[in-house]
This record gives structure tokens, C-alpha cells and sequence, in this order.
């Protein structure tokens, strides 16, 4: 599709604050209790440290919408962040040294806190209350990458089961339920093919073609510190955000002795026990962790099994809808001063996870993540930080219809069935100087796909043959005042990407027939850039605009699939062009007192987007005999 124009409906929010204000979730399916104990909540990054903490009125009540400036008193250089709904920031990233934090909110008094000192992989924590005041001079812009934010008590406390559930309680972002559980998400009508999904600002992703596991199943809920969500085609430090960029924040080992354990109860059997501890000095911590999810189908509206609806085996339709096992482990070591290494690993395993929405379920799925990195800071240098890492995802998915009736009577336990796999080797490298970040980032993925059906007498077809993409990508990033009512954010970026399958597995023919080539290459190059300005007007109003301008390298699944089916095939085209997304955002923040409206229009002008499409066959091939494919 050429050409596709995407206009984004004004957004309103207005908070109002009340000392005794509860928490509103939307309804889920599942309702659910939690009771957890903990000895700290101290958490750290590995290379930088963090400050974090809540602000609050002089009732107790929380306050969202606060303005939270984190100021470098060597460089100057700022972290401009909002509190939650819950009244909670977090500044994470810091280079060791000192920091100004100040707090502003329209209706009272700022509050500063100088000389705030941040070390390496610790965590400062900073309450504010503020107080009420009648007038306010103080102005701060912010002009960076714009992020929602969700804290990780924000998560534990939701009836969410995934962290795509999760994120579905900020504005504009939505998720496809295909189960209980693998929830994917949908940020302001982009899907996650089409974002730049990460756990730590590392790629990882789903094995199975139809999406089953998209890339945030792979992290537990006892894992994360917060989740990142930055809207619009607006960040260069990482390729394929064409709609946005969402990062799962884990947490990290900190000084002393932490544990903390949560269970959490629901309907329809749903239990989830964690348990996370961590143990070390300045120079050494130690962190690791367990999590167990696990539920039974959930009923609708209705009051019919969700499974009812799908064509499960009666014995099948109240068996367990998903069982997850999670464990992790991280050592953060600091050789000298200013200097971390890290090195984190996590292991998933997923049992029997039905999909109703699907024509499989999954039986099982593997995933594991290694990341290494090294990081030095510098508190009186023009280059205030250096960091590297290379990190290694993985993922093996088995999935087929054993459960379904589809499959009765037949030789195998079941009719279908698909082996995926996939695995991401990458690493980046990022240097700050002052005002200015500059890196590159590489990875390859692998990705393989076999599938076996009855009608074809169990003969595998590789319906990703062994697929392979190369990337590598540049990048600059600028943040910078215009005077103390304006800031300019600026960036840009190029990347060069090389796919290809194995020939000799590739069923061309299909290619041929549907698309008439029978490539199994391609080469992509691209540009992107963004430019952002925020400006104050009075003390009350901020506005803000942007443009920005990315592009999506077309996956395997896009361009490669080839499966033989019975009616109507299934086939990717080796031809697909890069989608393009230039887009425009406009705003606007009206702060007085303890009322906070905010209103955005955006419009998304997308050229070569791809979907699933009815293609006719266009060439007549020896063994291609349906008319059609999708």
C-alpha cells in the first residue's frame, strides 16, 4: 500500500487530584489480588545510576503531571521527566556525579534539591511534597524524545497478565488477545512489526510466524523496573521505530541485601509467585530472580470459556491456558572507579499456551537472553560517557493443533504443525559529548520456520527458509536550549541492511508464480531524522511540535514465507520495498493547580506499508494449482 495517510484523533487528558484518589484499571477478564514484601526497592542500571522517587501535596495526595528536571551541575546537560498517575519519576541513565533535581508544578511552590550525588549502578531515592502556592516563576522546557512511562509497581498492581496488557492503560496504545496470555501491542494503530520493541535497548524477537510470541512476552512482570513507550517516528538510536519505540527496563543489582516477593491471585486459577534477590558492595552486586504464571481459560461476558468459541477437543477446552516459567540472573562489576561490566541472562520456558484467536496453540517456547556490557564515565572530560555491549536473544517455538479437532483420526497427534526458531546477535556502541550522543548499533537475526500438515503427507516445508538479516546503522543525537524558554531536539540516522534465505530451501516457485521473481535477496539503505521544539508560553502552557521521518526493513515472514496450502497458499514477495513513515505531532500542556489537560494531533503520512493481501496467481508453474494466495 502506497501512500497511506494515518490522522490521529486529539487526545485529551484532564487529572484531577484527590487526596484519597484510587487507582481506575479498565476491565480484564481476569480479576486479581496481590500480597508482596520486600526488604528494599533499590534498583540501578549497570554503567550509570538512577534517581527516583514520588511527589506528593502536603495531603499525602499523589501528584501526576509534575515536571521533574535532573541537572548535571558539571555539564549543564538535563533529563526532563513527568510523574505518573501514580505521582512516581524515575531518571535513569545518569553518568556518575552530581545533580540538581527540581520539581515544578503549576499551583506550587518548585522545590530544588542541589548536590544530589549518583555512583555507579545505584539508585538515589528522592520524595518531594510540595507545597501550595498561588503564584510560580520558575519555567522548564522539554523538548527531548516525548515517553510515556509505567512504573513497575503500576504493573504488579494492574489485573494485567503480560506487559502487552499492561501498556494498554496509556492513551494510544492498545493489543491484540489472541489467549490469555502474548498479549501484542498495537501504539497508535502501529503493530509491533512496525515498532521497535526491546528489553534493555536489546533486540529480541517472537519465533512463531503467525506472531504468537510477540517480543514482550519474553520478559516477566518481576523483572521490570518500568516500561518506556516513545510515540511517532521520532527516535534515531534504534532502527525500525516506524510507529514508535516501546523498552522493557529490567531491573538491576544494587549495594547491600534486597529481596522482594510477590504472589499474586486471580480468577479462573490464575497464580503468579515471584521472588527476586540481590546482594553486593559498590564494586560487586549480585542479582537473580524466579517468576511462575499459570491460569486456566478465562470466561467472557457471556459466561462462555473463551476456548468455546475455537475448535478445541471437549477434553481440551478447560485444560490450562498457559504455564510460564521465568528465571534470570544479572553480576554488575565495577574493576575501578567509573568503570561497570555487566553480564545478565534470563531463561524463559512456556508450557501449553492456547491461542483461540489461531489455528495452533503453543506447546512449547524457549527463550533466553544474554547481554554483556562496559561502560566508563567521566565527571571532568569533554566525552562524559563511553558504553559497549553485544547481547545474544533466542527463541524456539513448537506449535500445532494437537488440541483441536482438526486433528482427530489423523497419524500424528496432530494435523499441522510448525518448528520456529529464531535468534539475535547484536551490539552497540555509544560515546556522549556533551549535549550530543553519537553510536552505532549492529545485529544479525536468523530466523527458520518448518512446517509439516497431513495433506502433504507430514513432508516438512520450510516456510521461512533459513532466513538471515544483517543491519547496521549510525547515529547522532542532539538536545540543546534555545534561550530558557525553548529547547531543540534533533537527530539522524542511516542504515544499510542485507536479507537473504537459503536457495537451496527457498520454494522459489511460489515466488514465481504469486510475484514473478525468484529473488532471495535484497539490499536496503535508508535515512532518518527527526527535529522537535517545545516552548513555553507563560507559566501555565507549553507547546509543543515535530516532525520526523523512519523506515521498517521488511521481515522474513514479509518476504520469504512460502507454504503450499489446500485452497489458498500462503506467500510472502521477495519484492517488498521499505516502509516509510513521515510524521508530523503537535501539542499542547495546560497546567493550573492540581488540574492537568494535555491535547495531541499527529498525522502519519506511510508510504509501501505492508499487509495480507489476496494476490492471483500470474504465472502458470508446474505443481502451483490454486488460483490464489495470501
Amino acid at each position: 500500500m502506497n501512500g497511506t495517510a494515518l490522522l490521529g484523533v486529539v487526545l485529551v487528558q484532564a487529572l484531577a487530584v484527590a487526596p484519597a484518589a484510587a487507582a481506575q484499571q479498565a476491565p480484564r477478564p481476569p480479576v486479581s489480588a496481590a500480597a508482596s514484601a520486600a526488604t528494599t526497592a533499590t534498583v540501578s542500571q549497570a554503567v550509570t545510576g538512577n534517581i527516583s522517587g514520588t511527589v506528593m501535596a502536603p495531603d499525602a495526595a499523589r501528584l501526576p503531571g509534575a515536571t521533574v528536571t535532573v541537572t548535571d551541575a558539571l555539564s549543564g546537560r538535563s533529563v526532563v521527566v513527568v510523574t505518573a498517575r501514580h505521582g512516581g519519576y524515575s531518571g535513569s541513565d545518569l553518568p556518575p556525579g552530581e545533580y540538581d533535581v527540581t520539581v515544578e508544578l503549576p499551583g506550587f511552590q518548585a522545590q530544588t534539591i542541589r548536590g544530589v550525588r549518583v555512583n555507579t549502578g545505584e539508585t538515589r531515592e528522592l520524595n518531594f511534597v510540595l507545597q501550595l502556592s498561588t503564584f510560580t516563576e520558575t519555567v522548564n522546557v522539554q523538548a527531548g524524545l516525548v515517553r510515556d512511562d509505567v512504573a513497575s509497581s503500576e504493573v504488579r498492581d494492574s489485573s494485567a497478565k503480560d506487559i502487552g496488557e499492561a501498556l494498554g492503560e496509556l492513551n494510544g496504545v492498545s493489543f491484540v488477545r489472541k489467549g490469555a496470555i502474548a498479549n501484542d501491542i498495537v501504539l497508535q494503530g502501529f503493530q509491533s512489526r512496525n515498532l521497535a520493541v526491546l528489553i534493555d535497548g536489546e533486540r529480541i524477537y517472537g519465533a512463531c510466524p503467525n506472531g504468537m510470541d510477540p517480543a514482550v512476552f519474553h520478559a516477566d512482570f518481576a523483572e521490570v523496573d518500568h516500561l518506556e513507550v516513545a510515540k511517532g517516528p521520532f527516535d534515531v538510536r534504534y532502527q525500525g521505530s516506524l510507529g514508535g519505540l516501546v523498552n522493557v527496563v529490567t531491573r538491576a543489582p544494587g549495594a547491600g541485601l534486597h529481596t522482594s516477593t510477590n504472589v499474586s491471585t486471580g480468577s479462573w486459577g490464575y497464580v503468579n509467585p515471584s521472588l527476586v534477590a540481590s546482594v553486593g558492595s559498590r564494586g560487586l552486586s549480585v542479582l537473580g530472580g524466579y517468576s511462575y504464571r499459570a491460569a486456566n481459560p478465562y470466561h467472557d461476558g457471556a459466561g462462555n470459556l473463551f476456548t468455546s468459541y475455537a475448535n478445541y477437543r471437549p477434553a481440551e477446552v478447560g485444560s490450562t491456558a498457559f504455564e510460564v516459567r521465568t528465571g534470570w540472573a544479572k553480576v554488575y562489576f565495577s574493576p575501578r572507579p567509573n568503570h561497570a561490566i555487566q553480564v545478565a541472562y534470563t531463561r524463559q520456558q512456556a508450557e501449553h499456551v492456547l491461542y483461540p484467536y489461531l489455528q495452533m496453540d503453543g506447546l512449547t517456547d524457549r527463550a533466553n537472553r544474554l547481554r554483556i556490557s562496559y561502560g566508563v564515565t567521566r565527571d571532568h572530560s569533554r566525552i562524559k560517557a563511553v558504553s559497549a555491549k553485544v547481547y545474544y536473544s533466542g527463541v524456539d517455538h513448537w506449535m500445532t493443533d494437537a488440541l483441536r479437532v482438526t486433528s482427530a483420526g489423523m497419524a500424528r497427534e496432530y494435523s499441522m504443525g510448525t518448528q520456529a526458531s529464531t535468534g539475535t546477535t547484536g551490539g552497540r556502541l555509544e560515546v556522549t559529548a556533551g549535549v550530543v550522543t553519537a553510536g552505532v548499533e549492529a545485529f544479525r537475526r536468523d530466523w527458520d520456520a518448518a512446517t509439516v500438515m497431513a495433506g502433504s503427507k507430514y513432508v516438512p516445508q520450510y516456510s521461512i527458509p533459513s532466513a538471515t538479516t544483517d543491519h547496521v546503522g549510525l547515529f547522532v543525537d542532539r538536545e540543546s536550549s534555545l534561550g530558557s524558554r525553548t529547547r531543540l531536539a534533533a537527530g539522524a540516522r542511516f542504515d544499510y541492511a542485507r536479507s537473504g534465505v537459503d536457495a537451496a530451501k527457498a520454494n522459489t516457485d511460489l515466488y514465481f508464480a504469486y510475484n514473478g521473481t525468484r529473488s532471495v535477496s535484497a539490499t536496503d539503505t535508508g535515512a532518518s531524522g527527526k527535529i522537535r521544539v517545545t516552548r513555553q508560553v507563560g507559566s501555565r502552557f507549553e507547546i509543543l511540535g515535530g516532525l520526523g521521518r523512519t523506515y521498517r526493513v521488511p521481515d522474513a515472514v514479509e518476504r520469504y514465507f512460502a507454504l503450499k496450502r489446500m485452497g489458498s497458499d500462503w506467500v510472502g514477495n521477495p519484492g517488498l520495498r521499505p516502509t516509510r513513515n513521515t510524521g508530523f505531532q503537535a501539542g499542547a500542556n495546560y497546567r493550573h493547580g492540581r488540574v492537568l489537560a494535555s491535547g495531541t494531533v499527529r498525522h502519519d503520512w506511510v508510504s509501501d506499508f505492508v499487509t495480507i493481501h489476496g494476490q492471483p496467481r500470474s504465472i502458470a508453474v508446474p505443481g502451483i494449482m490454486n488460483a490464489t494466495a495470501r
